[in-house]
């Protein structure tokens, strides 16, 4: 039969190198600092389809008595740490739920997960019928919690078992036992069942620092999940090793792919070549289920030493044996690898969590500190405020819509333009008319082609009262003016909108800068923005009051530049009149001092003779020179007592929220400061657990020094 290799006692008989016992050292006080919840870890996982013998290679590395029985499929991750330690042989088992599971499963399913935890075993036997009796019942119980009303189906769970070894005789090796892998078209599996299977076995492979042991059946390789995970499984050569297991259940007339993928050829025609190599194993069977670990393996070796497999030539390949001794080449190759890269991801990682501490700000627990936090804020917000209100914009944060200054003057401004506008539309020039001809009876008519000049007429002709012939009712002048200043209300309306909008955003962005905690963000921030509905209100009744005074008020003005305005207004209408009229004269009489003599009677005369023309006139150079004067004394009140007083003033948003306010306002209301910073029990919980995460990632890097490793 040839000589038969003597079965290797637990994985550390495998394993064991001095160098690697140090690598293995450190990344088991990693996984004890609970590190491996935060950044990814060395470790061992099998994948492989449901009813492929999984849980048979697992009990063959580990030497722990798994049930292998064919009627028995893994239905949640079962994590396996094994741990060196000079004291006796231990073992604790308990139930994680991460943070992928924690969100599918009831409140009180996790708690029941959470508080089983069984008492440690102490002094045991591994090989010991008594210990493989305890391990299955914790067994038993440990699926009976995780699966809870899933056990009677078969539903999959995401929560992970941990079996926790510790003595001289093991190392430091953490393996990861995951559901099988179910074909979706499978009739006995639902696709839930699929898809999880699917999901949780990409959730541990997806670990770059995993290896992955993937283990295979002798059924054609093309119904297996597991060759079609292989096919893109990023960087396989240097993660993936290959088992075929059940090699005892192989026929020497069987299909021949068994042996060609263990023969591990590179090759066109070898379409499962893995650098790590493929093993063969024979599996424990269940009639075999109380042979001892040796035993198994002294039969597994005369197994290998029969039939096709004595001609196969590849004896280094067959029995578990073979497979440990790869494990620990691959094993030690990748942890070598991975260590140098895991310091730079813990220091990656504690600044992403130190970052999100600093987010959530000081701890806000008592009223005290949340009247601090307030009042902290206040004093930030009032500098930038005042930056954004000075323009010094250097100081602030590089986005346009914190210029606030910038944006009244342009708001202003095209407030301006547009007041403009509208008096260009009201008030043509004085003498927007064309004489067509020297004829007294058509000047009327020439006159009543300025749109202004033929409403007047008409305003007072409508409104005729007591007044005697030559004069006209006085509130003729009232109704002019209003239709003038009709549209000025609206106007400023739009300049209010657009500046209140501008000042919402201009808090919104100094806030932020100022407050990264969203929570705190969204209950102060509104708190703030409160004051701006007060605002817009006293911001639209000065607006009222100052059109009112306009639209109501006299049309009277001391300003010396009206009289000024109406002369020029008359004086340029007659002289456009004249010339108008001497145009109708031969060019070489139109100028000649006689023919303007004569024009200059004939157009005095006339003007005599209609005083209704000259009241006309007198009325709009009148309504003319008054709109600019009012007009302009419109647009700076906007712009000072609605704008500077209101918008701006002392209680906008933009100056309130400044720390002797807070405290006159919030020193008294524990409620409403309780509302606006105090923290509530998701944030207090997040805390905590970034916090333990902090510590976790400081304690590691502090470990790492002391293995001589030391962040870049």
């Amino acid at each position: 039969m040839g000589k038969i290799s003597p079965p290797v006692r637990g994985i550390v008989g495998g394993l064991k190198n001095n160098d690697t016992e140090k690598k293995l050292a450190f990344i088991d006080e990693l996984h004890a600092l609970g590190v491996s919840k935060y950044v990814d870890l060395p470790q061992l996982v099998v994948v492989g389809d449901q009813s492929s013998g999984k849980s048979s290679v697992l009990q063959a590395i580990t030497r722990l008595p798994f049930p292998v029985s064919d009627k028995m499929c893994t239905r949640f991750p079962t994590e396996v740490s094994l741990h060196r330690d000079s004291g006796p042989t231990t073992m604790t088992i308990s139930i994680n739920i991460d943070k992928y599971e924690s969100s599918t499963i009831d409140d009180s399913h996790v708690e029941r997960m959470q508080m089983w935890k069984p008492a440690p075993l102490s002094n045991i036997d591994l090989e010991s019928s008594e210990f493989a009796q305890n391990f299955a019942e914790y067994l038993r119980e440990g699926s009976q919690v995780i699966l809870g009303r899933k056990e009677k189906n078969q539903e999959l769970s995401g929560a992970t078992l941990y079996v926790d070894i510790r003595g001289p005789e093991q190392s430091n090796l953490t393996i990861v036992d995951i559901p099988g892998l179910l074909r979706a078209d499978n009739p006995t599996a639902g696709h839930e069942a699929h898809a999880t299977a699917r999901a949780l076995v990409e959730r541990y492979i997806g670990n770059p620092k995993s290896i992955v042991l993937a283990v295979a059946h002798p059924a054609d390789p093309g119904t297996q999940e597991v060759f079609q995970i292989l096919k893109n499984f990023p960087k396989k050569e240097a993660r993936v090793i290959g088992v075929i297991t059940k090699c005892d259940r192989k026929q020497e007339d069987a299909d021949q792919w068994i042996f060609d993928t263990i023969k591990n050829e590179r090759d066109r025609t070898n379409p499962h070549f893995l650098d790590q190599g493929w093993f063969g194993l024979r599996n424990r069977l269940p009639k075999e289920i109380k042979a001892s670990n040796d035993e198994r393996d002294e039969a597994e070796a005369a197994f290998f030493q029969q039939g096709v497999w004595k001609t196969l030539n590849q004896s280094h390949r067959l029995g578990i044996n073979h497979l440990r001794t790869a494990l620990v080449k691959m094993h030690n190759m990748h942890i070598t690898q991975s260590i140098p890269e895991l310091i730079p991801d813990i220091v990656s990682q504690l600044s992403i969590c130190k970052s999100r501490l600093n987010e959530l700000g000081t701890p806000r627990a008592t009223r005290a500190s949340q009247l601090q936090c307030i009042v902290s804020l206040a004093s930030q917000f009032e500098k930038l405020s005042s930056y954004a209100l000075d323009g010094f914009y250097d100081k602030l944060p590089e986005d346009p819509r914190v210029k606030i200054r910038k944006i009244m003057h342009e708001t202003l401004e095209d407030f301006h333009d547009d007041m403009l506008t509208l008096h260009d539309q009201f008030f043509e020039s004085p003498y927007a008319f064309t004489f067509t001809s020297l004829d007294k009876s058509s000047w009327e008519k020439t006159f009543l082609q300025h749109s202004m000049y033929n409403e007047i007429k008409g305003v007072i002709q409508e409104n005729r009262g007591k007044e005697s012939p030559g004069e006209f009712n006085p509130c003729v002048m009232g109704i002019l003016w209003g239709r003038r200043t009709s549209a000025w209300a609206g106007y400023a309306k739009n300049v209010i909108e657009e500046l209140l909008d501008a000042i919402s955003q201009t808090v919104a962005i100094l806030f932020k800068e100022i407050c990264p905690d969203e929570e705190l963000r969204e209950n102060i921030q509104p708190w703030i923005l409160e004051n701006l509905n007060r605002v817009s209100d006293d911001a639209q009744s000065e607006l009222e009051t100052l059109v009112s005074d306009e639209r109501n008020g006299l049309v009277l003005t001391l300003n010396g530049h009206r009289t000024t305005k109406i002369r020029e207004l008359d004086a340029a209408r007659l002289s456009d009149m004249k010339a108008q009229l001497l145009g109708f004269y031969p060019t070489n009489m139109a100028g000649s001092p006689e023919q303007k003599r004569i024009i200059d009677q004939l157009v005095k005369q006339w003007l005599g003779e209609r005083e209704d023309i000259c009241t006309i006139f007198s009325t709009y150079d009148r309504l003319s020179s008054y709109y600019g004067i009012a007009m302009n004394r419109f647009i700076d009140n906007v712009a000072h007592q609605v704008v500077e007083r209101h918008l701006v003033g002392p209680r906008s948003p933009l100056r309130i929220f400044e720390p002797g306010e807070v405290v006159r306002r919030l020193q008294e209301d524990e409620v409403l400061l309780q509302k606006l910073a105090g923290e509530n029990e998701s944030k207090i919980a997040e805390r905590k657990k970034l916090i333990a995460e902090m510590e976790s990632l400081e304690a590691a890097l502090k470990t790492a020094r002391t293995y001589g490793l030391h962040p870049r």
